[in-house]
């Protein structure tokens, strides 16, 4: 991640741009590496015990600007990779939604499973071809949510995102 972030205050600084980018910055055909330190957590309160407010986390966002040379209003879209959670909670539903300028552009529904005392992490896969976006794709955002009432994402704990990525110009 470090070297993307290197890559593209280089990128700015060739193209004359005057201007700070904000992080973090997509850039088209580079594929992103993302954690779930990465992440916003999306919470929901979810009681009040003693007097303290508990809240669940019911997913995580992961805002994004992209760095492109040329405008181009048709882009693929690819997004695979892993989410992993604690084993006593490894029966889960997720919903990963990649937005482009507010458009929802693609959207997946991965399960992790607990079976036989082995637990399974929930793998997504998107592969939006030629994608038409008049507006283009300057600002985006990759939201995972968890599916299912507020206790069990309550109760669901997601230890580790892994996932990668990518976002090319048709050419």
């Amino acid at each position: 991640m470090k070297s993307l972030l290197r890559l593209a205050s280089v990128a700015a600084i060739i193209l004359g741009s005057n201007q700070v980018l904000a992080l973090p910055t997509v850039i088209m055909g580079e594929t992103i590496n993302l954690s779930k330190q990465d992440f916003v957590t999306i919470k929901a309160q979810y009681g009040v015990v003693g007097g303290e407010v508990q809240y669940a986390e019911t997913g995580y966002e992961f805002p994004f600007k992209t760095l492109t040379i040329g405008a181009s209003n048709i882009l693929d879209f690819n997004l695979s990779g892993a989410v992993n959670s604690a084993w006593y909670s490894s029966n889960f539903a997720m919903d990963f939604k990649l937005y482009c300028e507010g458009v929802l552009v693609s959207e997946d529904r991965a399960f992790g499973v607990r079976y036989q005392q082995v637990s399974y992490s929930a793998r997504p896969y998107i592969v939006g071809k030629e994608v038409s976006l008049p507006s283009g794709c300057l600002t985006g955002k990759l939201v995972l949510t968890k599916v299912g009432s507020l206790s069990r994402a309550f109760y669901t704990r997601i230890q580790d995102i892994s996932l990668n990525m990518t976002i090319n110009k048709v050419f």
